[in-house]
């Protein structure tokens, strides 16, 4: 976005049991060079349903995000999450960087 001066954000994802994960997310964020930057974590708990051995859906266990729809694709280098989040109807895309 050209009104941000910088944006990134990281995900840890963490193994709970066979289809359980934990997603940590951490966003940094600043609109300005002079502004302060802002910091967010947020950790989400989802049941992974395989679709394909690089495609599936993520089921937020968190009442407050249950209806969220969301799917996932995984490449070599990158993991790609599009999500629609219900309270705006907004489709949200994320993509990290696998290291």
């Amino acid at each position: 976005n050209k009104d941000v001066h910088y944006n990134k954000s990281t995900l840890q994802i963490t193994e709970v049991s066979s289809d359980i994960y934990d997603f940590t997310f951490a966003v940094y964020f600043q609109t300005t060079p002079e502004s302060r930057a802002l910091t967010d974590t947020r950790i989400d708990r989802y049941k992974v349903i395989w679709k394909s051995e690089t495609v599936g859906a993520l089921i937020n266990q968190r009442e407050e995000y249950d209806k969220e729809l969301s799917e996932f694709l995984l490449l070599a280098d990158t993991f790609t999450i599009k999500s629609l989040v219900s309270t705006s109807g907004i489709i949200e895309t994320q993509t990290y960087k696998i290291e």
